[in-house]
């Protein structure tokens, strides 16, 4: 049953893992990839110049309002890693989600389908 708990656990923490937009070739993204690139590399200025350069060049086919909640909200995305709050909620958040999980697991071993 350890082996269970510890490879669900396992499969849920690699879920976490932060998958950044990649940046290398700024005109194979989309639009909406774009913005939200922007809000991710916001900490990095050779890259948001190069994102804004790519922006300005799009201008006439992007909704601004549209981009600029975009990369807000990868920016917020990210600050979640900052915020020690963030991590203390998904942390109460997944230690109540685990002990549900060994409560199935012991209720389907009990009867007998593990």
């Amino acid at each position: 049953m350890l082996k269970k708990l510890l490879l669900l656990s396992t499969l849920a923490m690699s879920g976490c893992v932060l998958n950044k937009i990649p940046t290398d070739n700024l005109t194979s993204l989309s639009n909406n990839e774009l913005c939200s690139a922007l809000g991710e590399n916001s900490d990095n200025g050779n890259t948001t110049l190069r994102i804004l350069d790519e922006i300005t060049f799009r201008k006439g086919a992007i909704d601004m309002d549209k981009c600029h909640a975009l990369e807000m909200s990868a920016r917020r995305k990210g600050s979640d890693f900052v915020d020690s709050n963030a991590w203390a909620r998904d942390a109460s958040r997944m230690a109540e989600q685990a002990r549900r999980d060994a409560e199935m697991f012991k209720k389907l071993q009990e009867m007998g389908k593990i």
